[in-house]
C-alpha cells in the first residue's frame, strides 16, 4: 500500500519537502501545492516551485483548472519541465477558490468537470491522477460523476470524504466513501483525518483494496507518522526529538538563505507550529513560541518546548 504526502498550501514547498526527505521516511510520493492560472497566466511563484522541484524524487505537480483552456495551458507548461505524472485538483475547499468555480467548487457542475477532464486524452505520454471531495454542498456530486470518471485513463483517484462547504470541519463521511469504494473501478486513495497509526490501520482494514492513503495535516503534526505505521511506534519514536531538532535547523538554514530579514524568516518558521507537535511538550510554551517577536527568543522557546 502506498503512502502519499498531501500538498498543503503555505507549508509543503520545495525547501520543506527536501528537508522532510532528509530526516523522515515511509512515503512513496510528494505533491506540489496546487499550480493555477491567474489573469490568463500561470503564477510566477508556481513556476518557481516547478523549477526548484524538477530534480525531486517522486514529486507530482498538482494543477487546478476551471476550464479546458486553463488545463491545457497548465499541462503543457508543466510537461516542459519534464514531469510525466500530473495530479488534477478538484478538491480544494477554500471559499476563494470554490467561488471561482475551481477546486471542489467545480464538482457541482458535472458538465464543466467533463469539459476539463476530457482534455487529458489529448496528451499522450503523460499520466494523470485526480484529487476530489465528495462534492460542493452535496455528497452526491461525486457519486453521480463516478460512472464518467471510471471511463478515464487515470492513474488513481484520491478522495477526501467531506464536502467543500465543510472545509476541514465535522466528521468525514465514511459511509459515502464506502459507496465510492464499491462502485469505482479506478485505483483509489483515501485522504482525510489520518492523524494516528490507529486511524491509518482502521482505514486500511475497512478498505483492503485501496491503492494507498494520502496524509496531509497528520504528517505536518507528526513527521514520523508514516514510519510509525510501517515500522512500529516504539522503535521509531525514540529519536523523535533529535530528528525534529535537525529538521527544524535545516529549515531555518534554508529559509534564511531565501527570505529577507528576521521578521520574514521568523514568521515562516513559526508557521511550522500551526501543526507540528511534541507529544510531551508543554502547550503553554508552544503558544509563547508562536508569539515571539525576535529570533533569539523564538529559538530559546523551541529548545524548551522540545525538551
Amino acid at each position: 500500500m502506498e503512502i502519499h504526502f498531501a500538498p498543503i498550501q503555505g507549508h509543503t514547498d520545495t525547501i520543506y519537502r527536501e528537508a522532510f526527505r532528509k530526516f523522515f521516511g515511509g512515503l512513496d510520493s510528494f505533491y506540489t501545492p496546487f499550480i493555477r492560472v491567474e489573469r490568463g497566466a500561470i503564477r510566477n511563484k508556481d513556476l518557481r516551485e516547478l523549477e526548484n522541484g524538477v530534480n525531486e524524487q517522486n514529486l507530482v505537480p498538482q494543477i487546478m483548472a476551471g476550464n479546458a483552456q486553463e488545463l491545457r495551458l497548465l499541462v503543457e507548461r508543466v510537461a516542459e519541465y519534464g514531469y510525466r505524472h500530473i495530479d488534477i485538483n478538484m478538491g480544494c475547499p477554500f471559499p476563494m477558490i470554490t467561488g471561482a468555480g475551481k477546486g471542489a467548487g467545480i464538482l457541482a457542475k458535472p458538465e464543466k468537470v467533463k469539459e476539463v477532464l476530457d482534455c487529458i486524452k489529448e496528451f499522450s505520454g503523460l499520466e494523470f491522477s485526480l484529487k476530489v471531495r465528495l462534492g460542493y454542498e452535496s455528497c452526491s456530486n461525486l457519486f453521480e460523476l463516478i460512472p464518467y470518471l471510471n471511463t478515464l485513463p487515470l492513474r488513481h483517484l484520491t478522495v477526501h470524504p467531506r464536502t467543500a462547504k465543510q472545509q476541514y470541519k465535522g466528521e468525514v463521511h465514511i459511509d459515502e466513501f464506502a459507496k465510492i469504494y464499491e462502485c469505482s473501478t479506478l485505483p483509489l486513495i483515501y485522504n482525510g483525518d489520518l492523524k494516528s497509526v490507529a486511524d491509518i490501520a482502521r482505514i486500511v482494514s475497512d478498505f483492503p483494496n485501496l491503492k494507498g492513503i494520502m496524509i496531509g495535516r497528520g504528517l505536518l503534526e507528526n513527521p514520523m507518522l508514516a514510519e510509525n505505521y510501517l515500522f512500529g511506534d516504539e522503535v521509531q519514536s525514540a529519536d523523535f526529538k533529535q530528528r525534529v531538532v535537525k529538521f527544524h535547523g535545516e529549515l531555518l538554514e534554508r529559509y534564511s538563505g531565501v527570505l529577507q530579514g528576521e521578521h520574514q524568516i521568523l514568521k515562516r518558521m513559526q508557521s511550522l507550529w500551526e501543526y507540528l507537535r511534541n507529544p510531551n511538550g508543554d502547550e503553554r510554551i508552544l503558544k509563547k513560541l508562536k508569539k515571539c517577536t525576535s529570533m533569539p527568543k523564538y529559538l530559546g522557546m523551541v529548545a524548551e518546548y522540545l525538551k
